[in-house]
């Protein structure tokens, strides 16, 4: 679907994809057989005419011998695989080509002989295929039909989306005889958890039976450290398994949560920042994209980048004076949220305007005590902050946000039901998706990649640090892949495991189209529904369990992150030299080609030349990563999936892209502490704006730039690859040239 790019309130600069009923260009694939051959040319002369572009799959010349399977196949497999919006057919009568691309997964084909089943086929049906009979059907006729299937558009009112939702519950059930993972449902509003696991189904289920052995989910829930190694572990495992219990502990604070929440409207707050890093930050992200807030509901802002650009909108967005600034730091020492309580401190000089979330016995706690903040919210120590969703950290800005939060509780609570003390592994769904991450993990399938609907993307940002933190370890670890724009299965290499995750309130069909095709070419699948937004939170604790097993499973601690802490030493040690000698350090690019600059040893005369030496070891199981220390805007992210995509089309390596310094708090531990197999692209740019920092040399561009640094440092002391690209002041026209050099210098492998 074509679809504009509206600004997301929620977190600037990120797109919000909606459709507002203007005409929409398709690409059309059209097939006939011989019986068709003269009124498909008639056609595709009318799709052009009416403004949509034609793929032609045959016949290309008539041929009485050519069989109407062989075209009814072409073009219902460009159709699941997305190579195609829709398809017209035609054959005799119409019923053989119908027959023929409805074996298809992911196909929804209808002989249509009149205008009204044309339409209403793909209003209530959304049939993808328009079939017709050039032996029965008149020329006149059949322009007619034609123009009606192109026009109509899927309702998605209820009653159909629920009546398409059971035709797809077939189709799932009946993938040719491929053995199917089935757990039952979390609770009995929930569907169940769907895994096709292909090759490695036998694997798996031999992983589940030990865990049987083992009696792994009684001894998971009594927080037994030996279930991850014990010995040196076992201190920092048994503080950290807190979010076990963290839904009773919850509960009781309900109404805390939801009396504080009424101070702030009735002191007559307009809106609310979130300021935090990883965990911190990303589920209450989630939180105020994926469920609609409630009718006394603040609207939620999440801050979570240092560049100078995002900070400073922040003021251009409403008045400071109504806006209550919640700063969550687990650590209270963490430097992101520092400076961002230290810059707006300063702007607003209220300590009213001011929440804190931070463990206890923080330096954060005792600042914000010194400072009179309005409310500090002490979380429990023994909750790292990935695994912080449902403690003050998430619960707080969904209290802002007018959610349900005993809503939200007992749902996480059916997950622990369906996986509780009493249930063996093998009947626990979450514990069955970890021993199948960590299975595939160890068998090299370890880019684990998340297909969702356009509104669900922050979810998969909070699964990307979840899991990237918790396995990214001792050369070992799963690399989650969110974000990605999905191809046909060409494009994806062997190491990939897909997670599907639907909303049912909503038109999936695309990607259901995709995940039939790829089901189909033999990727090892999980399918998760979520039926009610609030569901959100089921699959907060459902990922937290899948996580842990998945680290039992790969042999690591997955309660640790080793690497995470040398970015920030080094960048600390940058800007102690800014204190010292004024500005950073500059660095001398190798050359410099249009827009961009290239630095590093793998700059080699030409971008081109650049990218092919520096990609020249990229092979099966490689990864790369696009590092962007860039403002988070529309246009932006848009360029960078379009070069996200262009370097994975090329290479057919998983490529991951994410902003800095987001992702040092979330798949950074991955990128220094996981496989060696990683190709690291850094983007950074001109500031067009920058601001001091209270108390502080460096301005919020300068802190950025060192952060940059001090990553790319530690990156190369690993014996990772990395190479860096300027992008100057003009940084979509940079992009525009780095994307055109990837595709010319990996052209002959694409």
């Amino acid at each position: 679907m074509l679809t504009d790019l509206e600004p997301n309130p929620v977190r600037p600069g990120v797109p919000d994809r909606v459709s507002h009923g203007m005409f929409i260009q398709m690409t059309i694939g059209l097939g006939a057989d011989h019986a068709g051959y003269e009124l498909k040319k008639f056609l595709a002369d009318r799709i052009t005419a009416l403004g949509h572009q034609v793929v032609d799959l045959g016949a290309h010349e008539y041929d009485a011998l050519d069989d109407y399977p062989d075209f009814a196949a072409k073009v219902a497999h460009a159709v699941a695989n997305g190579e195609v919006e829709r398809g017209v057919l035609v054959c005799g009568s119409g019923l053989g080509a119908s027959i023929a691309a409805n074996k298809v997964v992911g196909v929804r084909a209808g002989v249509c002989t009149d205008t009204y089943s044309a339409h209403q086929g793909v209003e209530h049906d959304d049939m993808n295929i328009l079939v017709v009979g050039a032996r029965i059907t008149g020329v006149e006729v059949v322009n007619e039909i034609l123009a009606s299937f192109l026009n109509a558009k899927f309702t998605g009112e209820e009653r159909h989306r629920r009546r398409l939702e059971k035709v797809l519950d077939i189709e799932r059930h009946s993938l040719n005889g491929k053995p199917v993972t089935q757990t039952k449902p979390m609770s009995a509003q929930s569907d169940p958890q769907l895994l096709i696991l292909e090759r490695f189904e036998s694997d798996v289920n031999a992983q589940v039976q030990k865990l049987v052995e083992q009696d792994f989910v009684a001894r998971f829930w009594k927080k037994d450290p030996e279930l991850w190694g014990g010995g040196d572990r076992t201190a920092n495992i048994q503080n950290s398994l807190g979010w076990t219990g963290v839904v009773g502990k919850m509960k009781s604070r309900v109404a805390e949560l939801e009396a504080f929440a009424a101070e702030i409207r009735d002191a007559g707050f307009e809106r609310v920042v979130l300021a935090g890093m990883g965990g911190s930050s990303l589920a209450p992200l989630v939180l105020a994209t994926c469920i609609p807030a409630g009718p006394k509901g603040l609207p939620v802002t999440v801050l979570d980048s240092t560049d100078p650009e995002t900070v400073l909108q922040i003021e251009k967005d409403g008045p400071l004076d109504k806006t209550l600034f919640v700063v969550a730091s687990k650590s209270g020492g963490t430097a992101e949220p520092t400076a961002f309580d230290a810059y707006f401190f300063d702007r607003v000089g209220n300590p009213a305007n001011f929440v804190a979330i931070t463990d206890p016995g923080s330096p954060f706690a005792k600042s914000a005590e010194a400072r009179n903040f309005r409310k500090i919210f002490l979380n429990f120590s023994d909750i790292g902050g990935r695994f912080s969703a449902l403690s003050y950290f998430g619960l707080v800005p969904a209290a802002l946000m007018d959610l349900d939060l005993n809503k939200i509780l007992a749902t996480a609570q059916a997950v622990i039901d369906a996986n509780g003390p009493t249930v063996p592994a093998d009947q626990a769904p979450a514990v069955v998706l970890g021993a199948a991450m960590g299975t595939l993990g160890v068998a090299g399938v370890n880019k684990l990649t998340f297909l969702t609907p356009n509104h669900l993307v922050p979810l998969g940002l909070w699964l990307e640090q979840l899991v990237a933190e918790s396995t990214g370890k001792e050369q070992k670890g799963i690399l989650p892949v969110a974000d990605e724009e999905s191809g046909p299965p060409s494009v994806y290499g062997q190491d990939r495991f897909f997670v599907v995750i639907r909303d049912c309130g909503h038109d999936c069909s695309f990607l259901d189209v995709r995940s039939f095709a790829l089901r189909d070419s033999g990727h090892p699948i999980a399918t998760i529904n979520i039926n009610d937004p609030y569901e959100i939170a089921q699959e907060f604790m459902r990922f937290e369990i899948a996580t842990a097993v998945a680290g039992a499973v790969l042999g690591i601690n997955p309660f640790d992150q080793p690497n995470v802490q040398e970015s920030k030493d080094v960048t600390k040690r940058l800007l102690h030299e800014v204190t010292e000698n004024g500005s950073l350090t500059g660095e001398t690019p190798a050359f410099v080609e249009g827009h961009l600059s290239a630095f590093g040893d793998s700059a080699n005369g030409s971008i081109e030349a650049t990218l092919k030496a520096f990609f020249a070891e990229a092979g099966a199981g490689s990864f790369a990563v696009i590092q962007a220390y860039l403002p988070e805007t529309v246009a932006l992210s848009e360029k960078l999936h379009h070069l996200q995509a262009s370097i994975r089309d090329s290479l057919k390596i998983a490529t991951a892209n994410g902003y800095g310094p987001r992702f040092l708090h979330s798949t950074g531990q991955f990128h220094k502490g996981g496989p060696n197999t990683g190709f690291f692209l850094q983007l950074t740019g001109d500031h067009l704006q920058d601001a001091a920092i209270p108390e502080q040399v460096a301005t919020w561009g300068v802190f950025i730039d060192a952060q940059a640094s001090g990553d790319l440092e530690t990156l190369k002391a690993h014996g990772r690859r990395t190479l860096r690209i300027h992008l100057g002041s003009d940084r979509i026209a940079a992009i525009d040239q780095l994307t055109k050099s990837v595709c010319e210098a990996f052209a002959h492998r694409a």
